[in-house]
């Protein structure tokens, strides 16, 4: 503190100010006039150095007439957003952003991009065989169930119907279907599952413990997690499983001349490089066929990118986490008040009506909007191919009609 008050320090940060002019200017056009304090939020991280290249929201800090004004970074987990005097955000519910975790978990144990499983099925009730050398899972989806158990809730739903049947994995991942992810885990070893998400850095938003993925409601984001672990995570996809730890500082200089330290890029493998192409693979085809082919603009042609939708369950917070090889970003549009506990229901953004709030609806044309402006800044190679081991037994192509992106269904409902 007397370093800094009576010396001064030039303090060098990681942002760079092209995207963070962009992504600035993206979240204040979002909700544009914002009496409801609707909140909306970029966040951009390059992978392979962790460097965190852009963070912004849609607020002030200080109150100004007809400004949305807080002291709170929604980027960031509780402890990092405000200090030790003021309750952080915590994070928000990730929805169907979770899903590609399990889907890694599934190429981890070998098992091919397009095998089908059985998303016809709805009920997984307590006693359900699952699958866990680490631990207990708790929950149940079990209508019948529901009535004498607290810990049950109603049969598993998806956003739409025409969904429950057999069908490809990777179609069930790229068109978000719920049943689809349950009945991948349904085959595999939770704690398989929990090691990629604690291996990606995802944490909970509000006490950064690790996300307990053995509590079923897990697999489709019922735990708060802050945009930067979002962006970061999928940023170790961009990397070939690589994973980097956030960065914000490059130095810290003294009005003497010295340096003080920073941290340095920390990297390490999370994920098989091959399970990292597969997922990157598949949610290429969320943008061209799945559940963000309705997101506009499209990013432009000639630049590969990958991305994954997400609801929570009362649509009061929606994401697009999506990436290039250059640049992963978390768009987050929703409720970032105190509690966290308005729906994104039948509510009026920017002089348009929704019904319900989707993640492809304002989150998705927020990040097609700045990644079409700052992708071309950094790296747009094209994601190197799985190997041919992870398309064996390719069936011929599904059926293209897209669903939209399907909400996270909470334990609780």
């Amino acid at each position: 503190e007397r370093r800094l008050y009576r010396g001064g320090l030039t303090i060098t940060t990681t942002l760079d100010s092209r995207l963070q002019h962009a992504a600035q200017q993206q979240v204040d056009a979002t909700a544009g006039p914002n009496p409801g304090k609707w909140g909306a939020s970029l966040v951009t991280v390059q992978p392979g150095t962790g460097k965190i290249l852009a963070m912004a929201q849609n607020t002030v800090y200080l109150p100004q007439d007809g400004k949305f004004d807080t002291q709170l970074n929604f980027n960031v987990d509780a402890k990092d957003s405000a200090g030790n005097d003021l309750n952080g955000a915590g994070g928000f519910q990730p929805g169907s952003t979770m899903k590609p975790f399990t889907f890694a978990q599934w190429l981890n144990e070998g098992k091919s991009i397009t095998a089908t499983v059985d998303a016809s099925k709805r009920v997984y009730p307590i006693g359900f065989p699952w699958k866990s050398t680490c631990g207990k899972v708790s929950g149940a989806y079990s209508t019948a169930q529901k009535a004498a158990r607290l810990d049950a809730a109603d049969d598993l739903q998806n956003a739409e119907e025409g969904f429950y049947r057999p069908m490809p994995v990777n179609y069930g991942l790229y068109n978000s279907i719920n049943t689809a992810t349950f009945a991948s885990a349904a085959q595999l070893d939770f704690c398989g599952i929990q090691k990629v998400v604690d291996a990606l850095g995802v944490r909970s938003g509000l006490d950064s413990t690790p996300v307990n993925i053995h509590q079923l409601g897990n697999l489709l984001g019922a735990t708060g997690v802050s945009p930067l672990n979002m962006a970061n995570a999928y940023a170790t996809f961009a990397n070939d499983g690589q994973y980097c730890e956030p960065r914000a500082l490059v130095r810290i200089t003294q009005a003497d001349g010295s340096e003080l330290p920073v941290p340095g890029t920390t990297c390490r493998e999370a994920l098989k490089p091959d399970v990292a192409k597969g997922v990157n693979y598949v949610l290429q085809d969320v943008l061209k066929r799945g559940s963000g082919v309705y997101i506009t603009p499209k990013i432009p042609a000639g630049i590969p990118a990958a991305a994954k939708t997400g609801t929570s369950n009362n649509n009061g917070a929606t994401w697009v986490v999506g990436y290039t090889r250059g640049l992963a970003t978390a768009s987050f549009f929703g409720d970032a008040l105190e509690g966290q506990q308005r729906a994104g229901q039948n509510v009026t953004i920017n002089g348009k009506f929704y019904k319900g709030i989707d993640g492809y609806m304002i989150a998705g044309p927020q990040w097609a909007n700045y990644m079409s402006q700052v992708a071309a800044l950094y790296s747009t190679e094209a994601f190197p191919e799985p190997p041919e081991t992870m398309l064996k037994n390719q069936p011929s192509s599904p059926p293209t009609t897209a669903a939209r992106p399907t909400p996270s269904i909470s334990p609780s409902r």
